[in-house]
């Protein structure tokens, strides 16, 4: 009758048998189930196992190797509505347990906090007497609620807060559709709280909504011209004002009327580097593809990226038949990049393959010296903060302050983010990892990377940014 379940009543018992065992099931201030050598054995000595304290009325049935437990649940926001709640169960050993259930199929949760929580139970809005989202099931995106089931100790219409943010990458698909549709609610931030529509292979950008209301209004755009490419859906919050969110629903892929298969996409495979290499910076390295299209290939275009699609660089594109190239490996120091290798087919259809992660310069030579004042670089922790000091060492032997000299930072990902430092060699240096006047700082708290470059030599250090480091 959709009123919580409160009453000591024993309720809707059942028994099955389970291999050489039998197991009982009822509900009685949630749903318990008992397990016994026998029917005949007294199930008041075995132990009873809370499967859910929210659950009445349940049932379980085989389903494969296992049960499937079905089960009525009240709504608690919405007194008087129940719903039928079914989860697999683990029956590999007992006592059973429920199997946890994917909290975003198709999607990857990108690491920070704003959509944990997710996906949300129930209208939020309409709870709190806002304009009701109005999601068309139970279950809707938002990175402004925090509900994720009925339960009894989540209080209706809870919010996340504005601060957390963070961005949700779906897992690449190849479109088979021509349009995408979905509802979008949350603020009005193109560049900080959207919904984007990525080409994996070169990370360019197909649609971009944004949210502008409470409401769930539709939204919908045409993409055919990327029919068979693979791509990823973006979503993300990197607002922490109040009211900064994107809340969104029924995201899905349509097809026109006799649109047919997509084109097939063409084939492509690494072959050199294979991965784990330390490239050296400045130098030439070999490079070897295969890529093959029935209808032939048009162009090939290489790409420097992160792990996450991030794209660092981008050459020139290479004749559709050529297998082999030299790629001049950048001066800098990077940690987990790939080369992605991107093959456009004459048909239009693009697709790409990427290399296993390597580095360029992680290591560094040093040249037999250490400390600073023989051309050493360190990091200097003291009260008035954090300091880099040494001097440059470097150039040709018969004239050492020909040789410019450069003091860069690097974050973990081996992304400069600061120059602290110019000079020639036979320098010293002392500088803050604050930086001076136009030398820029090297960003928030944390771990980093100082490079000291002087001719052909190079210097490392690490060092930690500590929070009142730069005041």
């Amino acid at each position: 009758m959709g009123a919580p379940w409160v009453f000591p009543d024993l309720e809707s018992p059942g028994v099955l048998r389970d291999g050489d065992r039998y197991v009982l099931w009822y509900s009685r201030g949630g749903v318990v189930t008992h397990r016994a050598d026998s029917l005949a054995a007294d199930w008041s000595l075995t132990q009873p196992i809370l499967l859910d304290r929210e659950g009445s009325g349940a049932e379980l049935a085989p389903s494969g190797d296992g049960y499937f437990l079905s089960r009525r649940r009240t709504d608690w926001c919405n007194v008087g509505n129940s719903l039928l709640w079914t989860d697999s169960l683990d029956t590999s050993g007992y006592p059973f347990g429920i199997v946890p259930w994917p909290r975003l199929p198709g999607f990857t949760v990108g690491g920070d906090a704003a959509f944990l929580s997710q996906p949300n139970f129930g209208d939020g809005q309409a709870f709190r007497g806002e304009t009701p989202a109005q999601p068309a099931g139970m279950f809707w995106l938002s990175s402004r609620e925090s509900n994720p089931e009925p339960y009894h100790l989540y209080p209706c219409g809870r919010q996340l807060g504005p601060a957390p943010t963070g961005t949700l990458r779906s897992d690449p698909f190849v479109l088979a559709g021509d349009t995408v549709a979905v509802r979008v609610n949350g603020a009005d931030s193109p560049d900080s709280a959207y919904v984007v529509l990525r080409d994996v292979c070169t990370g360019a950008e197909l649609v971009r909504f944004t949210g502008g209301g409470e409401a769930l209004p539709p939204r919908r755009a045409h993409v055919g011209v990327a029919r068979g490419r693979r791509l990823e859906w973006r979503i993300a919050d990197r607002l922490t004002r109040p009211g900064g969110w994107i809340g969104l629903d029924d995201l899905e892929e349509r097809a026109s009327p006799g649109l047919g298969p997509p084109p097939a996409p063409p084939q492509v495979r690494w072959l050199a580097p294979a991965g784990g290499e330390n490239l050296a910076g400045g130098e030439v390295a070999g490079l070897q593809w295969e890529a093959h299209d029935d209808a032939g290939l048009d162009s090939l275009v290489l790409y420097l990226t992160y792990d996450g699609g991030e794209t660092l660089w981008r050459q020139a594109a290479y004749g559709g038949a050529i297998t082999r190239a030299v790629w001049s490996v950048p001066d800098t120091l990077l940690f987990g990049v790939r080369l992605r290798l991107v093959a456009y087919a004459r048909s239009g259809v693009s697709a790409c393959a990427t290399t296993e992660p390597f580095r360029i310069n992680a290591a560094v030579a040093v040249g037999g010296e250490a400390g600073a004042g023989a051309g050493g670089l360190r990091a200097v922790y003291g009260r008035d903060g954090v300091w880099l000091e040494g001097v440059a060492r470097g150039g040709r032997a018969d004239a050492p302050g020909d040789a410019p000299a450069t003091l860069a930072v690097y974050d973990l990902r081996g992304r400069e983010v600061a120059v602290l430092w110019r000079g020639r060699a036979g320098e010293a240096f002392r500088v803050s990892v604050c930086g001076g006047a136009g030398r820029g700082t090297t960003g928030a708290p944390g771990v980093y990377f100082a490079r000291l470059r002087c001719g052909a030599e190079a210097r490392r250090a690490t060092f930690v940014r500590p929070a009142a480091a730069c005041r």
